[in-house]
């Protein structure tokens, strides 16, 4: 056969686990050197075992997904997924990756890429490149409109018209089509000044 079933004949990869209940696999370990923990290892070549080549640029090193029973298409789809992908072809010196994070969109089967880590360290949402970016974070909102970013705590003001109860920090478009920048500092008590910028020298 294909593979080993556990809690089932009819194994869907080299080991698969099936049951009518939680299910599950713990890893478990214990040892006096710290950096000795259970682990998931993922492997991959190009080519062969018997004659492995490099890997390329495009090549998924690992890929977890997660998938759901749909009733109308009586088949698993996806719903989530997270992989590396090999950034460039790898040499002897360089083997550099991304990490990828992909949800499914409303009224669709199809996953799309949401966050992205690159291998310099630049974080992406909604893109994944940023030409004038190494090391940072690039939001991309497509054709959305509303906040790109705000920050919560536990205040609640009445100024929900703008933004949130549990927001103090909004920013977003100002002009759909235009561009531009609306910041929006809003503080629960009228008493409270809602933006203070302070800068120091050094001694």
């Amino acid at each position: 056969g294909l593979g080993v079933g556990l809690g089932t004949a009819a194994p869907t990869s080299l080991i698969t686990t099936q049951a009518d209940a939680a299910n599950g696999i713990d890893i478990k370990s214990a040892h006096s050197t710290d950096a000795n923990a259970p682990y998931i290892r993922f492997r991959r070549a190009e080519s062969t075992w018997a004659s492995p080549s490099e890997i390329e640029s495009g090549t998924i090193l690992g890929d977890l997904k997660f998938q759901g029973y749909n009733v109308a298409s009586t088949a698993f789809k996806d719903g989530g997924r997270i992989y590396c992908v090999g950034a460039e072809s790898w040499t002897d010196t360089d083997s550099r990756t991304h990490m990828r994070f992909q949800t499914v969109p409303d009224g669709s089967y199809t996953l799309v890429d949401r966050m992205s880590i690159s291998s310099e360290g630049l974080v992406g949402i909604g893109d994944t490149a940023n030409a004038n970016m190494t090391i940072g974070l690039t939001i991309n909102q497509g054709g959305n409109d509303d906040e790109i970013l705000a920050l919560k705590s536990d205040i609640t003001h009445g100024l929900t018209d703008y933004a949130e109860t549990d927001t103090f920090l909004s920013f977003k478009k100002l002009n759909a089509d235009e561009g531009g920048l609306l910041v929006r500092v809003i503080a629960e008590d009228n008493d409270v000044r809602p933006l203070q910028v302070q800068a120091y020298g050094g001694q």
